[in-house]
C-alpha cells in the first residue's frame, strides 16, 4: 500500500495509507449509502450512459441508441 506523507510546520511527518483516509473519512460508508438511496430511474440512467465514453460530443450518436 502506498504512504502518502505531509512534512507540517511543527516538523513533524504525518503518513496515511489511502486505506487509513478512506477509514476516517467513512468515505466507503457514505458511497454505499449514497448507492443505496439512489432511485432505480437514476440507476438505469448511468447503465446507460457508462456505455458510452465520456468524451462523446456526437448528440446524433448517442441518441440513435
Amino acid at each position: 500500500m502506498h504512504e502518502n506523507c505531509k512534512a507540517e510546520n511543527d516538523g513533524n511527518l504525518y503518513c496515511y495509507t489511502s486505506n487509513q483516509r478512506t477509514k476516517e473519512t467513512k468515505s466507503r460508508k457514505f458511497r454505499k449509502l449514497q448507492q443505496d438511496t439512489k432511485p432505480e430511474l437514476v440507476k438505469q440512467w448511468e447503465t446507460h450512459l457508462f456505455k458510452y465514453p465520456a468524451s462523446t460530443v456526437d448528440v446524433t450518436k448517442f441518441q440513435s441508441t
